[in-house]
């Protein structure tokens, strides 16, 4: 699962936690309490999973803004939540983390889905710092959880958003999205000379064995792709170099 992007604000700074849709506007973030459980000299890691975890996997990506919705470049950023059983590790450093942003302001977070801690809904903390300002204290919650209306603490605006990119979305593109023709009317339509042509540059097969994968029976990627827009997006493009049919 990949959290999305919001827009928070507090301190002279923005911080849209990100993946997807970013919601358009600087308001100043809501300062929440660090709560009981915040310890310094957290580890510099981008990374909060612990080996053997069995716990959904989650990315948290943004951007740190300034109150001109400027990006903030080398933001610090401290994250630290509950485990797998919604327990804090207080001995050590299990599912805490600091980092800076980037040149752009942007950061990268991959951690677990935290458990719910007694009498709290899901949630991560979060400590927000651009170099020279003081410090932005948050949390960030998650969409549709549903112990978010029973937590005090809980605010809407600082919902994460869900990303395209989750587990519904690799299980749900369309086989075969991509054909403009059945197998048996490219073997029909195109000659082996037709397939050399088309796969000019690339390592295949060239016979006849393998018409009915000719490119002329495809659409094009980009026509593919924009299709499938409400499910995936573009991170990439690749150039086809090699092609291996089983």
């Amino acid at each position: 699962m990949i959290a999305s992007r919001r827009r928070l604000l507090a301190a002279g700074l923005a911080l849209p936690f990100a993946a997807d849709s970013i919601a358009q506007s600087c308001a100043r973030t809501l300062n929440q309490t660090e709560g009981p459980f915040f310890k310094t000299d957290s580890p510099r890691r981008v990374s909060l999973i612990e080996s053997g975890s069995k716990a959904p996997r989650l990315v948290v990506t943004g951007t740190v803004l300034s109150a001109q919705c400027k990006p903030v470049p080398n933001a610090l950023l401290d994250f630290w939540h509950s485990d797998e059983q919604g327990e804090y590790d207080n001995r050590g450093f299990r599912y805490r983390g600091h980092q800076h942003a980037d040149a752009q302001g942007r950061f990268r977070l991959e951690t677990i889905v935290p458990a719910e801690y007694p009498g709290r809904t899901r949630h991560i903390h979060v400590k927000v710092q651009a170099p020279g300002r003081r410090i932005l204290t948050t949390q960030l919650y998650f969409p549709g959880d549903p112990a978010n209306r029973r937590d005090g603490l809980y605010r809407a605006e600082l919902e994460m958003k869900k990303a395209k990119a989750d587990e519904a979305s690799f299980e749900s593109c369309a086989h075969g999205a991509g054909r403009k023709m059945s197998r048996k009317a490219a073997q029909k339509m195109f000659s082996v000379k037709d397939l050399e042509d088309q796969t000019h540059g690339v390592i295949c097969r060239k016979d006849k064995g393998v018409l009915d994968e000719i490119p002329g029976a495809y659409k094009p990627i980009d026509e593919v792709m924009e299709n499938q827009a409400d499910l995936v997006e573009i991170v990439h493009t690749l150039k086809q170099v090699i092609c291996v049919k089983g």
